[in-house]
């Protein structure tokens, strides 16, 4: 089950609900403030319900309001390209930021759904 808003810190967990369609998802999620308290570096994966989606591409979109805007943070990230999944790192990202994905492009195939999972190092 994905947080619907909540900390990402050293551990993988989603930061989305079960995808079937592109769009912002509702789910909100940060980085946690670092011991050195540097930016973080955010890994992001995306998981196929069923098998591997053929195309995933996502935004990083962040608030400084508590949601009521976003901008982009990280654009066109390709989270599975030819049935390939790939990591996407994400360097930089402040602690505290607001952030969720905005699905951009998704043909899931033979999957039902995408799932798209985080990590804060």
């Amino acid at each position: 089950m994905a947080i619907t808003r909540g900390v990402v810190a050293n551990m993988w967990c989603p930061v989305t609900a079960a995808l079937a369609v592109t769009g912002a998802d509702v789910n909100q999620f940060m980085c946690p403030q670092a011991p050195d308290t540097h930016d973080r570096t955010l890994w992001l994966s995306a998981i196929g319900a069923g098998a591997v989606p053929t195309t995933a591409t996502a935004d990083l979109e962040g608030s400084s309001d508590g949601g009521v805007t976003w901008q982009k943070v990280a654009t066109a990230l390709a989270l599975v390209a030819t049935s390939v999944a790939t990591m996407q790192k994400v360097t930089n990202v402040g602690p505290g930021i607001l952030l969720r994905i905005n699905l951009t492009t998704l043909t899931l195939g033979g999957a039902s759904s995408v799932t798209i999972n985080a990590l804060c190092a």
